[in-house]
Formats: structure tokens, sequence, C-alpha cells
């Protein structure tokens, strides 16, 4: 407390802490820094194909926004009612969506036949992505078939 002339002000002398180039610095860091953006998402899109009429069915693997750097996605394919080997070829890979795209696409070959049979499909799992989140983690190949029936008697 300061007195003066026998009377008490009520004032205190405070310390103050040292300030100095780094407090200042986080300080400013903290205040002026973006938060980092989140990530793109992933989504993948089922696919149909009818046998014999291309060879091929494409899966679209899409991002919700431009990527800012390379995204990858593994995949695999599994069976459902159509058989790897016989209905299409088992496909494991990873598909690469390039800096400043939003899509990719997976290819599986379809195997033609002559087999008169229902519609098959299979499945094609997603995961491990990298510099993106995944929201989809598999997605449905159908493949139609083109034979004609067996003559009945």
């Amino acid at each position: 407390m300061t007195k003066r002339n026998d009377h008490d002000y009520g004032h205190q002398v405070r310390k103050a802490l040292p300030i100095t180039a780094v407090t200042v610095a986080v300080a400013l860091f903290a205040a002026v820094a973006p938060a980092a953006a989140p990530a793109p998402k992933v989504t993948a899109r089922d696919a149909s194909v009818t046998e014999g009429t291309t060879s091929t069915a494409l899966f679209s693997v899409k991002l919700n926004k431009k990527a800012t750097k390379n995204v990858t996605v593994s995949f695999a394919t599994a069976d459902g009612t159509a058989t790897a080997g016989a209905d299409y070829t088992a496909t494991r890979g990873k598909v690469t969506i390039p800096k400043g795209k939003t899509s990719g696409r997976i290819k599986v070959h379809i195997i033609d036949d002559d087999i008169d049979e229902p519609t098959e499909t299979f499945v094609v799992k997603l995961s491990h992505p990298k510099g993106a989140a995944l929201t989809t983690k598999s997605v449905t190949g159908r493949i139609f078939d083109d034979d004609v029936p067996p003559a009945g008697p």
C-alpha cells in the first residue's frame, strides 16, 4: 500500500510477468493460424454390366471436393452370387485420385459365358484411404445375363 501524508490510498504495486519473444510468437500464431481443413470424403457407386456387351464393370470413386494431394484407396473384389474365375476376374489394388481432381475408377473384368443364369453379384471392398476419409466401405457389381434360355420340350 502506498502512504502519503499518513493517508492510505489503497494502491498496490504488482510485478508483471516478463513478456518474451516466444510468448508473443505463440500468441500470434494461435490467433492467426487457420484451422486445418477437413479431409475430403470418399464415396463410391455400384456398377451394372450386361455379360457379353462389355468386358468391364466400372466403379466410380468420388471425392466431395478437389484433392489437395493425391488420394489413394485400396480395393479388393469378393464373391456374392457371382464367382471369381467363372463370372468375373478377382481384382485387388489401389485407385488413385490425383491432386486437383475429384474422381477415379475401379475396373473389374467380366467373363462372358454361354450359361443361362440369373443376375449375379460381386462386391468391391474399399479400405485404407490415404488423404481422405472413407464413407463408402463396399459397392456391388451386378452382372446381367445375355444368354438365351435353353429350348424346352
